[in-house]
């Protein structure tokens, strides 16, 4: 009985054996060139998330990517990207809050956990 892949993994299988050979794409490394040198600045807490959205990564479009693809927010994706077909919701109204981050951050900070909050020292 024989076994057909689709044509993404027969890509994929490709790419893993050009890997195999030692034969690397690296185009992809000039693909966005408006981000080379994007820097955060740290706040007085620390490295947090709202310090790393700056540049082309902080901008949130209105609508996701017409490109259907898992890139993240601020990477070029190449027009040959694939699309997955599979996010029905896009609209910035509907997935993004001005403040996750921020709360993110806070429940990170007030996180309990046993290894600190635990007096193990003093147990007996």
């Amino acid at each position: 009985m024989s076994t057909k892949t689709s044509p993404a993994v027969e890509e994929a299988l490709d790419r893993i054996a050009m890997m195999r050979d030692g034969r690397f794409d690296l185009g992809w490394m000039h693909a966005n060139p408006a981000g080379w040198g994007t820097k955060p600045t740290l706040s007085h807490v620390g490295l947090t998330l709202d310090d790393i959205n700056v540049g082309t990564y902080a901008e949130v479009p209105e609508r996701g990517g017409a490109h259907g693809s898992m890139a993240p927010r601020g990477a070029e994706v190449p027009p040959a990207t694939p699309a997955l077909g599979c996010y029905d919701l896009d609209e910035k109204a509907l997935v993004w809050a001005d403040n996750a981050a921020e709360l993110y951050e806070e429940a990170v900070a007030r996180q309990w956990s046993s290894a600190r909050d635990v007096p193990w020292d003093r147990l007996t």
